[in-house]
């Protein structure tokens, strides 16, 4: 059995019946669906299904953060007169610290990251319909999506599901990746 199969019939059931009662606490609509990273392609293929059986009930937007990642950064990059070569030159010569803070610093300018996946859910019906986040490991280890969930409010009340590869320790602490120091204090209900 999968790292996350618990988790997502229990999911499914509360977003077949309403999608804003994925919280707890009835403030945010967001949701952590935890797995393990080696899980990633298992995950993929249950989000087939999943979109398959909430069809014709919901409306289920993906949107992979892979794919919000180099937009983002193709952009940022533009604006900045550089290009990606120009940006994978800097890693290979200034080293991991250097680039991910190069790239915090671009995700973050103007909130660019919550941004785009705010502009994924235009359209949707925040009362019927679900916004899927998956591929964050693609943003690992150079940014952290606690802060985007917590910032995402601002900006959208579509009821939205993290695919969050890591870790749990206690009731409410994740550890991306499973390799990142755990961050307690999540808000959102995990799965």
């Amino acid at each position: 059995m999968s790292s996350f199969a618990k988790g997502l019939r229990e999911l499914e059931e509360i977003l077949q019946r309403d999608p804003r009662r994925i919280d707890d606490y009835g403030q945010k609509p967001f949701a952590v669906l935890l797995y393990d990273p080696a899980d990633e392609f298992l995950l993929a293929q249950a989000l087939d299904g999943l979109v398959t059986r909430l069809n014709g009930v919901r409306q289920v937007r993906r949107v992979s953060f892979a794919q919000l990642l180099t937009a983002v950064l193709d952009e940022a990059l533009e604006r900045e007169g550089a290009s990606r070569e120009e940006f994978f030159e800097l890693e290979r010569d200034s080293g991991s610290e250097e680039i991910q803070n190069t790239l915090v610093t671009l995700l973050d300018r103007n909130s660019a990251l919550t941004r785009a996946v705010a502009d994924s859910a235009e359209g949707l019906d925040p009362f019927q319909d679900v916004l899927v986040l998956e591929r964050a490991g693609s943003l690992y280890p150079y940014y952290r999506v606690n802060p985007l969930l917590e910032s995402l409010a601002r900006f959208t009340q579509i009821s939205t599901v993290l695919c969050y590869p890591g870790t749990r320790e206690g009731i409410s602490g994740l550890s991306f990746m499973g390799t990142q120091e755990v961050l307690r204090g999540y808000r959102q209900r995990i799965f």
